[in-house]
């Protein structure tokens, strides 16, 4: 699981979103990716290097999120 929770917020972050994610080190292919409580079929696996890969994500940062394959 993937967690984001902002702890002190200032201008700087204002309208920034985060696109695309990758997260290393994830041991088998998911059967299934949650975003936010939603599930998304938007998501690649690479077996060889063990790579989860979100392309097409729209995600405040100054927004908590969560990202949880299974």
């Amino acid at each position: 699981m993937l967690v984001s929770e902002p702890l002190k917020l200032n201008s700087a972050i204002d309208g920034l979103a985060l696109r695309q994610v990758r997260i290393f080190g994830v041991p088998s292919p998911p059967k299934r990716v949650v975003v936010n409580q939603q599930t998304t079929a938007d998501f690649s696996y690479r077996s060889d290097t063990k790579v989860l890969t979100l392309p097409s994500l729209s995600l405040l940062m100054s927004d908590a999120f969560e990202i949880q394959w299974l």
